[in-house]
Order: C-alpha cells, then sequence, then structure tokens
C-alpha cells in the first residue's frame, strides 16, 4: 500500500509589495519557522524549498500534522511587520495523497499530494481564499472545505500580535502564563487575545478534527 503524504503549496501575497529587505525578513522568517517545525513538531523528517522567489513547497511525511505545519507558518509571516506595513501572509494549499518519485528537490518531485496541493492553489488564486485542503477522498474534501472558509475568515482577522501569540501557542505550546510574561502583559490579557481575538478554541477543534480524519484514512 503507498504511504500518504502532504504536499504544502504556497505564494506570498501582495509580496511585490514588500521592500527588498522586507522580503529577506519575509523569506529568513520562513526558512527558520521550517526549521523550528522540524525540530519541535514533526518526528520524521520533512522538506522545505522556496521557488520562484515568493513561493514555496513542504513535503511532509507526517500528513495529520499538516494542518498545523500550515499555521504555523501562517502566524509566523502574519506577526512579522505591525499595522503600519503591508500585512505579510500566504495562500498555502495543503495536497494529501501518495508520491509516485521524489527527488533532491521538491519541484522536481511528482505524485497525487503534489498535483492535488497545485491544482488547490491555482483555485485558491481565482476564488481569493488563503487556505485549502484537498484529499483523494470526496466526503472529507466537503467537510474540510467548509471548515477551511471558517479558518480563513479567521486568520484573515488575526493582528500581529495576536498572530504572534498563536505562533508561540502552537509551535512551543506555551502557557498562558508563560506567553504573560514572555509580552510582559497580564494573564487575562493572554487569554483574550488568544481565545477572543484568534479564535483559538475552534482553531483547536479544527486541528483535532483534521488529524482524526487524516489518521483514519492513510
Amino acid at each position: 500500500m503507498d504511504t500518504i503524504k502532504a504536499v504544502l503549496t504556497g505564494d506570498l501575497i501582495q509580496s511585490r509589495k514588500l521592500t527588498n529587505d522586507d522580503m529577506e525578513k519575509v523569506l529568513n522568517a520562513l526558512h527558520d519557522t521550517f526549521n523550528e517545525i522540524q525540530e519541535k513538531i514533526l518526528q520524521k523528517e520533512a522538506y522545505f524549498e522556496i521557488y520562484r522567489g515568493d513561493s514555496f513547497q513542504v513535503l511532509i511525511n507526517e500528513p495529520q500534522l499538516a494542518l498545523k505545519v500550515t499555521l504555523i507558518l501562517k502566524s509566523r509571516l502574519l506577526s512579522l511587520f505591525g499595522p503600519s506595513k503591508v500585512k505579510t501572509n500566504a495562500r498555502i494549499a495543503i495536497g494529501i495523497g501518495t508520491i509516485r518519485m521524489q527527488n533532491s528537490k521538491i519541484i522536481e518531485s511528482h505524485g497525487e499530494a503534489f498535483e492535488l496541493s497545485g491544482f488547490e492553489l491555482d483555485k485558491m488564486i481565482k476564488e481569493s481564499t488563503s487556505i485549502s485542503i484537498k484529499t483523494p477522498w470526496d466526503a472529507v474534501n466537503e467537510e474540510l472545505k467548509i471548515n477551511c472558509l471558517f479558518a480563513d475568515n479567521t486568520i484573515n482577522n488575526w493582528s500581529p500580535i495576536t498572530a504572534e501569540s498563536i505562533f508561540r501557542y502552537l509551535l512551543y505550546g506555551e502557557t498562558q502564563e508563560k506567553q504573560a510574561q514572555y509580552f510582559k502583559v497580564s494573564q487575562p490579557a493572554i487569554s483574550k487575545r488568544l481565545f477572543n481575538q484568534g479564535n483559538m478554541k475552534a482553531v483547536d477543534a479544527f486541528l483535532k478534527r483534521f488529524e482524526y480524519i487524516i489518521e483514519n484514512h492513510k
């Protein structure tokens, strides 16, 4: 039986509005964040590659973690600049499926997961959405499409400071008390940031549901 994997295909939104220095900061943040994800979240080796200057792909051997990786990357991007600068975000399409061939370069590899991810990203550009998931299973796709629409609306409303709290919560598993010390604010302020402004209760529910679905289909 072929092994199910996940491919994330992403492109930066409004990247042409970034200065060269800001673009360098964004690309460095993507690299550094992926390295931390590999160290703290993933048990198996994963692969990350930037191409065309403002697009990237990630190959994950633990497909049930693909959504968490996506949300960590998106929250990190959204946290980079304050409200006076261009809001940094990325469209990310998650493709779940088999891999027929894997070369040393991700973008030269092939397989179902790559095809589904690439096809979905093309649709997202036309539909102005920033997160989408495509699997080989029709019933699953219908459920995840609805969940992604709600998630997209939530994520697009994250402020930079809310996004940074969510990033630290998802990647480091930081408690509210730990974040309160880090940001030098009260614990209730962190709770409001995560659960009122960030809608983290719904995000956590989506993450758990996604992991359950993929674990039971792979």
